[in-house]
């Protein structure tokens, strides 16, 4: 699922979906960590060398729970998960990979709104809007995923309860 399309409010209300926050995985963890928000706003934080094999790890170990989760998907994170996609593990029973996202235009109407009111700056709306439809280009090209594209005003919750999940 897309920033902005309600992955954090699903799993805290729904204890099947853990949500895996990468930037935790990305850079690296300061002994002056105070928090997840705090951190997403931190400047010069530094690229953790381990990574993407420390979240594709985290991700195959959830996985192996049964667990259901949620990965924020942004241009630099596409490739890990098509490197899961291609990573060789057994799993105990049939993965199910799922590609929600919205049209462009509910991109550029709906969730800069949503952004907005969440507090973003605007640079970073801007930069979403604008890298959005690159990102929607590669998303349609992935056919190894089901793809969900919608073009209605929903929150995740409302996806996963119309596909009975």
């Amino acid at each position: 699922m897309f920033a902005g399309g309600g992955k954090t409010h699903l799993c805290k209300s729904d204890k099947r979906f853990v949500e895996v926050e990468s930037l935790l995985f990305k850079y690296k963890i300061d002994d002056d960590f105070q928090g997840f928000e705090d951190f997403k706003a931190k400047r010069g934080r530094v690229i953790n060398p381990d990574f993407p094999s420390n979240i594709i790890g985290q991700i195959v170990d959830i996985l192996t729970c049964g667990i259901g989760q949620l990965v924020p998907v942004t241009p630099t994170q596409l490739d890990y998960l098509i490197e899961i996609n291609n990573c060789a593990f057994a799993l105990p029973f049939e993965l199910r990979k799922i590609l929600i996202y919205p049209t462009i235009e509910l991109m550029r109407k709906t969730f800069a709104e949503r952004y907005r009111q969440r507090g973003n700056s605007e640079s970073y709306i801007s930069k979403r809007i604008e890298e959005y439809p690159s990102l929607h280009e590669q998303f349609k090209s992935l056919h190894n995923y089901e793809q969900i594209e919608f073009d209605r005003d929903v929150y995740l919750n409302t996806v996963v309860s119309e596909l009975g999940i």
